[in-house]
């Protein structure tokens, strides 16, 4: 019997991704959800490369803040990615705000940043 597609959802953010990600979720049974967790190595227990080839298998939904080639944890190749896009400018505006109510996690100075600042400094980051 031929493997169901796998869809692997890249969550960018500041881009609507966790509407999309939890509309997702609700179309497939949790145990045929992998939620990758940010930090998860691909060596820990938690990452999809350490689950064996029948539980993989049974993945039809790969979600979280993902790279290009995810892909290749899978054991089979019937896979899609899925991403969405924002208007860059509108995105970094979003997500200067969002640092901003948030404390600075990723940006530890951003109560003393200007949004001219934040961007040179988002830019350096990557």
């Amino acid at each position: 019997m031929p493997v169901k597609r796998t869809i692997i959802f890249n969550h960018t953010p500041k881009c609507g991704g966790s509407t999309l990600s939890q509309i997702l979720k609700n179309q497939f049974k949790s145990c045929s959800i992998y939620s990758y967790k940010i930090g998860c190595r691909p060596d820990d227990p938690c990452h999809l490369n350490s689950y064996p080839d029948k539980k993989k298998n049974k993945i039809r939904l790969c979600t979280g803040h993902l790279k290009f080639g995810f892909h290749k944890y899978l054991p089979h190749e019937n896979y899609t990615y899925l991403q969405m896009f924002r208007e860059p400018v509108d995105r970094l505006v979003s997500s200067y705000h969002y640092e901003k109510q948030r404390g600075g996690k990723r940006h530890p100075d951003i109560a003393k940043m200007n949004f001219g600042e934040f961007v040179r400094e988002d830019v350096k980051k990557g």
